[in-house]
């Protein structure tokens, strides 16, 4: 290679964003080893991304500020604008109690949705969840959320259950019939030899009551509001040992419902 030594203009970090460099003017960032380019206009200039930038989501990621339901975040470098297209990482200092917004660097509050159907919606209380990360997509009127893990999602609290003929439900407002659903009993003391925190699936099943011709057992149906659980009777489970099921001691159980979109 040439003996030749070309060098840029150099300074910290901190000097180039003070500096309103020349039209097409390149400068050194020392601070974070990243090139500038000037414009004769933006102080501080267009710094380029260089592969560490990239890797470590540099100028599009950021811990989520404001409140649980009016979410902020602040980019280094500001964005100049909101644009069709932009995506950012968010990670959630918090869960969110019902719909949602977010703004970034101050330049506009734009409501946060979600897709059910097809159709974007506000988000419902939980659909952010404290620690986990969202992609957030600009469609150029709101930011439509995405999830490593599913938005949309409901979970019922710990249902105490109950001898003889029962309803149990969750209104999951997730504005459509969800197109997943479950039931689980949950055991919280130990009974027909379940430990405590066996979870056991919840399936529509009959089972016949003794010799007379009653029959007992469970449903499990969704619609656009609601997940619903149907108890005929008794709830009998199998012991784990084996032998003929037997009615579950209902002081020892709880249901928990679960649906996503």
């Amino acid at each position: 290679m040439p003996d030749t030594e070309f060098q840029l203009r150099r300074g910290t970090g901190a000097a180039n964003d003070a500096l309103t460099g020349a039209a097409g003017e390149p400068t050194f960032d020392t601070t974070n080893n990243r090139l500038r380019l000037h414009d004769g206009s933006r102080a501080g200039g267009w710094p380029v991304p260089i592969f560490r930038d990239v890797q470590n989501g540099t100028f599009v990621a950021a811990t989520a500020g404001g409140s649980a339901d009016a979410l902020t975040i602040t980019l280094s470098p500001a964005p100049a604008a909101y644009a069709a297209g932009q995506a950012f990482w968010i990670l959630a200092a918090a869960d969110n109690t019902g719909s949602a917004t977010l703004n970034v660097n101050s330049l506009n509050v734009k409501t946060l949705k979600r897709q059910v159907a097809g159709a974007k919606q506000n988000l419902s209380a939980g659909d952010i969840k404290t620690g986990r990360p969202y992609l957030v997509f600009y469609d150029g009127t709101d930011f439509v959320v995405f999830s490593a893990q599913d938005l949309g999602e409901a979970v019922s609290s710990e249902i105490t259950v109950s001898t003889g003929d029962q309803s149990y439900s969750l209104t999951h407002g997730l504005g459509a019939r969800p197109r997943h659903y479950d039931a689980f009993l949950l055991c919280k003391t130990a009974d027909l030899n379940y430990a405590v925190d066996d979870e056991i699936k919840v399936t529509n099943f009959f089972v016949k009551v003794s010799s007379a011709a009653a029959w007992g057992g469970v449903t499990v149906r969704a619609n656009a509001t609601q997940v619903i659980v149907q108890q005929e009777r008794d709830i009998y489970l199998p012991d784990v040992s084996g032998g003929t099921p037997s009615v579950i001691d209902y002081a020892d159980w709880k249901l928990v419902i679960r649906c996503r979109a």
